[in-house]
């Protein structure tokens, strides 16, 4: 996924930096799980991560087609779902 579409689905989405997410641990997973939503996770000097529920539609996507360990199939699938929000 290229910087901008990256920066993109990270906008549409809840964001919090590392540091928020070690302190409120508990409550942005109950959030995440409650609310069916999903959430960037941001490290100073890494790439943004996603927490996401395990009943979400995408994630059964991905298992359902086999797209882990493909990255650039994924990317496809994962473009094709955020650039409808």
């Amino acid at each position: 996924m290229g910087l901008e579409t990256s920066s993109a689905v990270a906008s549409a989405m809840r964001t919090v930096n590392f540091t928020q997410l070690r302190q409120n641990l508990a409550a942005e997973l109950d959030s995440v799980t409650d609310d069916a939503e999903e959430l960037v996770v941001t490290r100073s000097g890494h790439e943004p991560v996603v927490i996401v529920p395990l009943a979400n539609d995408l994630i059964a996507e991905i298992m359902r087609n086999g797209y882990i360990g493909k990255p650039e199939a994924l990317r496809g699938e994962l473009s094709g779902h955020y650039g409808n929000r």
